[in-house]
């Protein structure tokens, strides 16, 4: 296929889909490219406004001031870990993610990117290593949850900490779904099923990290509005659908109809009015949770 398509494939590891640029070798199925970069980015700024300007809950400013290891697992561009850097500079930081090529072009000393799968945590990093651990929204890239649990368990240090954060966009978990927008998810989650992507993890992180022996578990949930309740709902939904146009790939498996760029642009537009409508939310999970100074699986 040519065209609007799909492209030759110009660089190893990569496909090009509908003017986008995919890994091959990974289950993700968000871009890798510049316009992610830049969403991933604006992304960093909506969840810090999110929580009132702070960049973690876990109780952990002691340690940071005093000077700890911190993994970003899964950074991206690492707009959360050059936030924490600057921020809390004793401390040393480490950004892993496969999306190399959204690192940034520099950053301070007590800072380090590398190359790395999320599934080869526990291989790279030796144990008990990590005074605190965070990742975020991952979920459209790992198929076991109960081995990145274990991984993070394992590189974390006894009584440190550990913080997730997850949005669920799956129909039955949402707030005031309207029925074209819960027809236009159930399309994508049909089209990716073959990923075995868990995207509710978010509602099931507290029972996998109870499970692999975590304590103090706290979980927070915050409703994100879509295009609506004012100026954040409106920068929720422009960002929540420049993800969603990226998927399009998903879309089409699921429904051949979104082949046509009009159309599918056409019908995004009319799920965010409907959630304007509706008063349509996506559910966040806000998951801090704290290693033992013995652990067991349960």
């Amino acid at each position: 296929m040519t065209g609007e398509n799909t492209t030759p494939n110009q660089e190893s590891g990569y496909d090009f889909k509908y003017g986008r640029r995919f890994h091959t070798q990974s289950s993700t199925v968000i871009p890798d490219d510049k316009q992610e970069q830049d969403r991933i980015s604006g992304q960093h700024l909506m969840i810090k406004k999110m929580l009132g300007g702070k960049l973690f809950e876990s109780p952990v400013a002691d340690i940071l001031e005093s000077g700890t290891n911190v993994l970003d697992s899964g950074c991206g561009p690492g707009a959360w870990l050059l936030d924490m850097a600057t921020t809390y500079p004793q401390s040393k930081y480490y950004g892993i993610d496969i999306a190399k090529d959204q690192f940034p072009a520099q950053w301070p000393s007590n800072a380090n990117f590398t190359m790395l799968d999320i599934t080869q945590l526990a291989d790279h990093f030796p144990s008990n290593h990590f005074g605190f651990v965070y990742q975020r929204l991952v979920a459209w890239g790992i198929k076991d949850w109960d081995k990145n649990v274990d991984a993070h368990m394992q590189i974390v240090e006894p009584n440190g900490w550990m913080e997730f954060i997850e949005t669920v966009i799956v129909p039955e978990y949402c707030v005031n779904m309207g029925p074209k927008m819960t027809a236009f998810i159930n399309t994508l989650l049909q089209g990716i099923k073959e990923k075995q992507l868990d995207l509710a993890i978010g509602a099931k992180l507290q029972d996998k990290l109870a499970s692999a022996g975590a304590i103090n578990i706290e979980v927070r949930k915050s409703h994100l509005p879509l295009n609506h309740s004012g100026e954040p709902g409106i920068r929720t939904w422009a960002n929540i659908s420049m993800f969603l146009a990226s998927l399009r790939p998903g879309f089409v498996k699921g429904d051949d109809r979104f082949e046509d760029k009009a159309y599918f642009d056409e019908y995004l537009a009319e799920c965010g009015e409907e959630c304007k409508e509706f008063q349509t939310c996506f559910v966040t999970y806000r998951i801090s949770a704290q290693k033992p100074d013995t652990t067991t699986r349960n």
